[in-house]
């Protein structure tokens, strides 16, 4: 089976184009998911940017994109999805990726956390649910070990420190099924670039308060040590702090370059996924693979035990 008839095979048959179209109806008119689910309202657009610095269709595409590349993912493996595989949304905002994920899953089967009570109260009202709980800034949860085939946490591992990313990642590890999966992002080098462009130039344009922090953090005279850093496989993280509860000891702008995840993750987790593509989105994604036990493969091996 060709990459593009196996992609539509293991999804609900709807091409991503066409649901981010949906998506994008479903803040004038009801709209259902494939799987029968109503698509929820969207919160205020000022709420939308505050948090994703887009609104709208542009919100949603950018989330596409990177569900797309989890999905392709996924897909290398030759692993099937289906609508009743356990998903959680890691750091859930406003639900901007669980409402695409509503294209391959059940909304009973997708479950969100995130630190700030306030969008997780205004997510179940959206959606109607209570499947949005609020989690500390540190594991653990109070997720079932083994219960998850599918971790999501688009741009919050770009604002981890390293401590908050490897705690995470480890409850990951505990909260998945041996052979499943979890798709992150984080900054990439080109990142870095924009903040030395931003501490090169910012007294020649107008920057935003938020622009001003990062020329501060990332001075121009030291963005090629950074990089080097960053090359030789350093987390790199500035604590700058979102506001609320996200406060600099654990929350800024954080770099996990392969080399880290690959030392620091090597033994729980397979990189099946590991790169940037700027004409679709500005972060540097992974997609991980839980590894399954000898004994696990063996019995898999014999039909002893499914995958």
């Amino acid at each position: 089976m060709q990459e593009g008839a196996r992609l539509m095979a293991m999804t609900a048959g709807v091409p991503m184009k066409k649901w981010v179209q949906d998506l994008v109806r479903s803040q004038t008119e009801a709209v259902t998911s494939p799987l029968g689910d109503p698509l929820p309202a969207f919160p205020p657009e000022a709420l939308q940017v505050a948090t994703t610095g887009r609104y709208g269709e542009s919100a949603i595409e950018q989330a596409a994109n990177f569900y797309e590349d989890a999905v392709n993912g996924i897909a290398k493996c030759r692993t099937s999805i289906g609508p009743d595989w356990k998903v959680l949304d890691f750091g859930s905002g406003w639900g901007r990726i669980t409402r695409l994920a509503l294209r391959d899953f059940k909304l009973s089967n997708i479950h969100g956390i995130d630190v700030d009570e306030g969008l997780v109260s205004l997510s179940n009202d959206l959606f109607g649910t209570s499947i949005f709980a609020t989690c500390k800034s540190f594991p653990p949860t109070d997720i079932p070990s083994g219960s998850m085939h599918l971790v999501l946490a688009y741009s919050v591992f770009s604002h981890l420190s390293e401590e908050a990313a490897r705690a995470w990642l480890e409850e990951f590890a505990r909260v998945l099924k041996p052979g499943q999966f979890v798709a992150f992002t984080t900054r990439g080098e080109s990142f870095l670039d924009y903040c030395q462009q931003l501490a090169t130039h910012h007294n020649d344009v107008a920057v935003s308060s938020y622009q001003d922090t990062l020329s501060q953090m990332f001075p121009a005279h030291e963005i090629d040590n950074i990089k080097t850093a960053y090359r030789r496989g350093e987390f790199i993280y500035r604590g700058i702090g979102g506001g609320g509860i996200r406060d600099g000891s654990f929350y800024g702008e954080a770099f996990l370059p392969k080399g880290w995840v690959e030392r620091q993750l090597g033994k729980t987790f397979d990189i099946v996924h590991a790169g940037i593509n700027h004409a679709r989105y500005d972060q540097f994604c992974f997609v991980l693979r839980k590894k399954r036990s000898k004994a696990l493969l063996i019995r898999q091996a014999l039909g002893v035990a499914r995958a």
